[in-house]
């Protein structure tokens, strides 16, 4: 088997051939096609590949991340293992330990949002679990918490579209203006470049050692020590 069908678990293509691991000039803008829907889109919808750098000549996915999180991925999940999930579980709770945990009350979520989702405008109804998400608007990944007054209602799909994308790597403008009148999230920080919390930031630096302290003597805390210290690096605060 080679490396391209071990990654490739689904066998999930589209119905035509396109060069999907060539990157093409647009506008002097970098493009790919997915190999799923075998749309021509821009590079940033493509998730980076980290392991196999030799092996990708555009260095990126073969599906875009949308195809990724609703076609791929669904799939691929009931196939990982239970050290992994435990391990993505796992990341979360040791993420939470720095983030305060906000208070959350669907029903006033649904009210503000007329019970319906805030990007498709499917209507759902609170009563059925799974089939929405109670969305943090600003990444969870990047440290930043969310409670009844900021978080976003989307369905499932979208929740699975937006996943940790950045708001403005989402939504359109008018979509964003609205979601700061919601959510009373600043709009030129929604609009903007992804960043990490500062205020989160600012509170593990100030207790460093005691946060590594506890997260080390938790099931996969160094490795998740390891890659929060590299993420923190590359937004320039250590």
């Amino acid at each position: 088997m080679s490396r391209r069908e071990k990654k490739n678990k689904t066998n999930i293509v589209g119905k035509k051939k396109v060069p999907y691991d060539v990157i093409i000039l647009k506008g002097g803008v970098e493009h790919k096609y997915c190999r799923v829907c075998t749309k021509l889109l821009l590079l940033t919808d493509f998730h980076k590949h980290k392991q196999v750098k030799n092996s990708w000549k555009s260095g990126h996915q073969f599906e875009c991340k949308s195809c990724k999180n609703t076609k791929i991925n669904p799939l691929l999940n009931p196939l990982r293992t239970s050290d992994q999930m435990r391990e993505s579980s796992e990341g979360s709770r040791l993420r939470g330990i720095v983030i305060p945990k906000g208070k959350m009350d669907s029903n006033v979520i649904f009210e503000k949002f007329e019970n319906k989702c805030f990007n498709c405008d499917k209507h759902l109804n609170i009563k059925k679990k799974g089939t929405y998400e109670i969305d943090h608007t600003l990444p969870h990944s990047l440290w930043w918490g969310y409670s009844t007054e900021d978080a976003t209602l989307l369905c499932y799909h979208c929740n699975q579209e937006k996943t940790n994308k950045w708001p403005s790597e989402y939504y359109t403008e008018e979509q964003l203006k609205r979601l700061s009148e919601l959510t009373g999230w600043d709009f030129d920080l929604l609009s903007g470049k992804p960043t990490m919390c500062k205020e989160n930031v600012d509170r593990f630096l100030n207790n460093r050692d005691d946060f590594e302290t506890t997260w080390v003597k938790r099931s996969s805390g160094k490795k998740f020590l390891i890659k929060e210290t590299k993420k923190l690096k590359s937004f320039g605060f250590i």
